[in-house]
């Protein structure tokens, strides 16, 4: 359950009531560590927002089913949750709503799926001190906020894209291996892919860890973003 002392109160409005006004910014901070959820509300306090913590997935599903939200910010390293996917369904559920991903470091495949999935911008934690408030004002005003790490990872990224080297881990998944990953990205579960492949469920997931390791994801929809980016699936196989 959400505790309610984790609601940041307007004037006038007192904790675990979770009413927000209607002139500050609504908040929704996707965090478990006690620690970083203090440092988040600290800073969130200094702007005219009101922001509301969940530490689970079922947490702010339910939050976001119940309350408007101008922004999500959310940290893509929760244990248990799938950041990217959550992006995808705050931005397809709530096309409104604006979802800022903070983390402690990242890999330039995971940077791209987040924001690939809808992301408006992407800062390490390292820099929420002095930026996590301006970030969210710019996120709010139709910006892309992003540490200046990443921006260069960016430039980086699009620089290549001009021509590409072909990817080594393109050609490391077996036949099989991109079956399921076909499989995935058409909406099946484990249980249909194993259906489908004459394969047991635990079949399933040693290819899916498999792919994960070569892959360098975490998640199915990462794998599924990450292949395509690599050629290896169609959008017709989506």
């Amino acid at each position: 359950m959400v505790a309610m002392n984790d609601v940041v109160a307007p004037p006038g409005c007192t904790r675990g009531e979770g009413i927000v006004s209607t002139s500050r910014r609504r908040v929704l901070v996707v965090e478990n560590d006690r620690r970083q959820t203090d440092q988040l509300k600290r800073l969130l306090g200094t702007g005219n927002v009101d922001a509301v913590i969940a530490s689970t997935r079922p947490e702010a599903e339910a939050l976001l089913q119940h309350t408007r939200f101008d922004l999500a910010l959310l940290d893509l390293d929760v244990p248990e949750i799938d950041g990217v996917d959550l992006i995808t369904k705050i931005r397809s559920r709530w096309p409104v709503m604006r979802a800022l991903v903070i983390s402690v470091a990242a890999t330039e495949a995971r940077i791209l799926a987040a924001l690939q999935a809808g992301a408006c911008g992407f800062l390490y934690k390292e820099d929420l001190g002095t930026r996590l408030v301006a970030a969210i004002d710019e996120a709010l005003e139709g910006g892309a906020p992003l540490s200046s790490d990443v921006a260069r990872m960016l430039v980086a990224h699009v620089q290549r894209s001009d021509a590409p080297p072909r990817d080594p881990r393109a050609d490391t998944l077996t036949e099989r291996e991109r079956i399921v990953l076909r499989l995935f990205a058409g909406g099946e579960r484990y249980e249909d892919v194993a259906r489908s492949m004459a394969v047991s469920v635990n079949t399933v997931r040693t290819h899916v860890r498999s792919i994960y390791d070569k892959l360098d994801v975490c998640s199915k929809t990462e794998a599924v973003v990450v292949a395509t980016r690599l050629g290896l699936l169609t959008r017709t196989d989506r």
